[in-house]
């Protein structure tokens, strides 16, 4: 799971729910303590690192049956997901940050 912070929400990527990897986004409003449902990740990801820059979410890693060099992105308020470049190699655990 990949957790990253947009004006007063949080928003929460991925995940493992005992069972299975998952590929959710979920977005909790701390001003109103409302929980709202983002579009679905392309791929499902436990242990996966996250950025936001403005209002582009990009996601990469983690692992689900295998661990992954998959890299994807979404802009807050669009209806899905978007594939970018895989990273020459996978990553699990890792950590990202911007750097402006």
């Amino acid at each position: 799971m990949a957790v990253v912070a947009y004006k007063d929400n949080i928003i929460v990527l991925g995940g493992y729910d005992g069972s299975k990897s998952l590929n959710e986004a979920l977005m909790f409003n701390a001003t109103t303590h409302e929980y709202k449902r983002l579009p679905s990740m392309l791929e499902k990801r436990d242990g996966c690192a996250a950025v936001i820059m403005g209002d582009v979410i990009v996601v990469m890693g983690g692992r689900s049956s295998t661990y992954l060099k998959s890299v994807e992105y979404y802009v807050i308020g669009d209806s899905a997901w978007q594939e970018l470049p895989a990273m020459n190699l996978a990553r699990y655990n890792a950590t990202a940050c911007v750097y402006a």
